[in-house]
C-alpha cells in the first residue's frame, strides 16, 4: 500500500494520468520512488548534521571574536529583558550601523528559554545554563544548514558522492557572529541559485536531471521583497525610527574612512594572510580548485557539462574578484 506522501506526489506529478502510457507511468514512479530516497537519506545527514553541531557548540568553551557577543547576544540580551537588563550596548547600534534583525532571533531564543524557565520552575544557576547553552543551540543549528547546503551544492557542481570538510568550521561556524549566519544564507542562496539563467536561452525552462522541476517564479518574487520588508521592520521596532543600517554602514565604512581607526593593512593582506589564514592545509587544493576552475574544459571529459563549468568558473572569479576590491579599502578584517 503506498504511503499518503507518495500518493499526494504521484498526484503532483500526474503519474496517475490516463494520457499516459503504461511506460511513461512506470518511468515516472522509478523515478518517484528514487527521489524520494534521496529525500530521506537527505533527511538523515541533516539530522546528524545538527546533532553533530550541537556537540561542537556545546564543547567550544572559548571565545574567538568580542563580536560573536556584541554583534548578537547583547543587543540580543536588551531585545528580550529591556533596556535596563544590563547588556552591553557598543557604540555601532547606537549609530545605527548594523540591522536588529540578527540579534532578534537570539532575543526570541532568549525569551522562549526564560519562559520555559519559569514553567518548568528552575533554580537561577540552572536558568542561568539553559540561557548559555540556547543560543548555541540554535546557531549550531545554524551551521548544521551551512553544512548541508554545502554539501548540497558540491553534489550539484561534482556530482553524487562528492564530500566536503573545513575543519575550521569547528572552531568558528558554532560562534553567535553575524558572519556565521550570512554564510549560511550565502551558501543556501548559491545552492538555489538559477545558474542556467547565464546560458543562452534555449526556449525552455531547464529541468533537473529527474525531469520534474517545477516553476518557482512566484517563490522567487516572494524570496526578493520578503527579507528586506521584515528587516526594515525589525530595525524599526529596535531603532524606534526608520534607518537603513546597510546604506550607514556603508557610509561610515567608505565615505568616512572611520574604519580604519581599528587599524590598516597591506594591500596585500587577503593573499598573504587572508587566504593562507582561512584555508590552512587547504590552501594547496584550493588554488588546484581555482586553477582547474578557470581553465577551459576538457573535451573529453564526460562528467563535464556546460552547466558545471559555467557555475565553477562564476564561483572562482567571485572568489577572486571580491578580495581584489577588497584589498582597495585600508581597514580589513
Amino acid at each position: 500500500m503506498a504511503s499518503p506522501a507518495l500518493s499526494q506526489a504521484s498526484t503532483a506529478f500526474e503519474i496517475d494520468a490516463p494520457q499516459i502510457s503504461d511506460e511513461q507511468r512506470t518511468t515516472k514512479r522509478h523515478v518517484l520512488l528514487r527521489r524520494a530516497k534521496e529525500i530521506a537519506t537527505s533527511q538523515d545527514v541533516l539530522l546528524f548534521l545538527i546533532a553533530f553541531r550541537i556537540l561542537n557548540a556545546l564543547s567550544i568553551r572559548t571565545f574567538f571574536q568580542p563580536d560573536e557577543y556584541f554583534q548578537s547576544l547583547e543587543p540580543a540580551w536588551e531585545i528580550a529583558f529591556g533596556a535596563n537588563s544590563g547588556a552591553w550596548i557598543t557604540w555601532e547600534w547606537k549609530n545605527q550601523l548594523r540591522s536588529a534583525i540578527h540579534p532578534a532571533i537570539f532575543a526570541a531564543v532568549y525569551r522562549l528559554t526564560s519562559e520555559l524557565s519559569n514553567l518548568l520552575r528552575l533554580t537561577p544557576d540552572y536558568r542561568a545554563e539553559l540561557l548559555l547553552a540556547a543560543p548555541k543551540a540554535t546557531q549550531a543549528v545554524i551551521a548544521a544548514l551551512g553544512d548541508y547546503y554545502t554539501w548540497k551544492l558540491g553534489e550539484r557542481i561534482y556530482g553524487k558522492g562528492s564530500s566536503e570538510a573545513c575543519a575550521w568550521q569547528w572552531f568558528c561556524s558554532t560562534r553567535t557572529l553575524s558572519n556565521c549566519l550570512e554564510t549560511t544564507l550565502t551558501v543556501i542562496a548559491l545552492h538555489q541559485w538559477p545558474w542556467h539563467w547565464s546560458l543562452e536561452a534555449t526556449g525552455n525552462e531547464p529541468a533537473d536531471e529527474y525531469g520534474l522541476r517545477e516553476d518557482c517564479g512566484q517563490a522567487e518574487e516572494l524570496a526578493k521583497c520578503v527579507p528586506d520588508k521584515i528587516s526594515a521592520v525589525v530595525d524599526r521596532i529596535y531603532y524606534q525610527q526608520w534607518t537603513f543600517p546597510p546604506l550607514r554602514f556603508l557610509y561610515f565604512n567608505l565615505a568616512q574612512s572611520l574604519s580604519v581607526h581599528y587599524g590598516r593593512n597591506d594591500w596585500h593582506y587577503y593573499l598573504s594572510q587572508g587566504y593562507p589564514l582561512l584555508l590552512t592545509t587547504f590552501l594547496p587544493f584550493a588554488l588546484v580548485g581555482l586553477y582547474n576552475s578557470l581553465s577551459p574544459p576538457n573535451p573529453a571529459s564526460a562528467t563535464t557539462t556546460l552547466l558545471t563549468t559555467n557555475i565553477k568558473r562564476q564561483l572562482a572569479t567571485t572568489s577572486l574578484l571580491v578580495p581584489f576590491i577588497l584589498s582597495f579599502i585600508s581597514h580589513k578584517e
